[in-house]
């Protein structure tokens, strides 16, 4: 496979090998994600989702808390995240206990940090093997595990989004004039900012400076890079207000 190649099935591949690598941790302990803010905060903000959802509206507002009625107040619940959103509705959907659900949610965010890793090794230029333990070691150290998908999971969210919007910026400076690039980097930088955790949303303004300082002189990148990024702050503005109100 060429540099920058599709790389779909082996993509796959990549986020079955960091499945199969929690499965193998859940069997050990079956709480492994069941700990901390996962279990007083996050979890059952999960099910406050899937309650809303179900009843038809998008979970801006509890009755069920008198510390944080607002959830749209609060950045770093992610309520505008449609990756958060739609993760922890699918985890409460398939009806397992809390500790379940924690598993679930925090799987499915190493498995897409796994991916997008793989997917940016691949554009780097890295063989296969490379690119795998790439997404190996992305998904599964002690930060990915411990902090970001056991713990606050705005972070494994952050964390998540954040390797694919750095592909989809490595892509679109390579070829900058590409419309479909432009889009594709933008709605990756929409879930990152709506994922609720501002560490990384600096992170990725790190990156595109470095992407558009190692591009050189050439404006088209920097022209491109703006569009993808006014665009996604246009997208996550219910998002980022709500973090410079509270």
């Amino acid at each position: 496979m060429t540099r920058g190649g599709c790389d779909t099935w082996e993509t796959l591949a990549a986020g079955v090998m960091v499945a199969g690598a929690c499965v193998v941790l859940l069997s050990f302990d079956p709480h492994f994600f069941w700990r901390d803010d996962c279990q007083i905060a996050s979890v059952p903000l999960f099910y406050e989702i899937h309650r809303a959802l179900s009843q038809g509206e998008w979970p801006l507002l509890t009755p069920y808390s008198w510390v944080t009625p607002s959830l749209a107040g609060e950045y770093t619940v992610g309520v505008f995240s449609p990756l958060l959103v739609l993760t922890a509705f699918v985890a409460v959907s398939l009806g397992q206990s809390m500790a379940g659900t924690a598993a679930i949610y925090g799987t499915s965010l190493l498995v897409l940090t796994g991916m997008g890793a793989f997917r940016l090794g691949r554009g780097e230029g890295l063989t296969m093997p490379l690119a795998l333990l790439v997404a190996l070691v992305a998904a599964l150290n002690g930060w990915s595990l411990i902090w970001g998908a056991a713990n606050w999971t705005s972070a494994g969210a952050g964390f998540a989004a954040l390797t694919w919007a750095w592909w989809a910026l490595n892509r679109q400076v390579a070829q900058p004039d590409q419309a479909g690039r432009l889009v594709v980097a933008a709605l990756a930088l929409t879930l990152l900012l709506t994922a609720g955790w501002p560490h990384t949303v600096f992170m990725a303004l790190l990156i595109s400076l470095w992407l558009l300082l190692r591009a050189g002189k050439n404006w088209h990148p920097w022209a491109a890079l703006t569009a993808s990024w006014g665009l996604a702050a246009g997208l996550s503005a219910p998002a980022w207000l709500s973090f410079l109100e509270s």
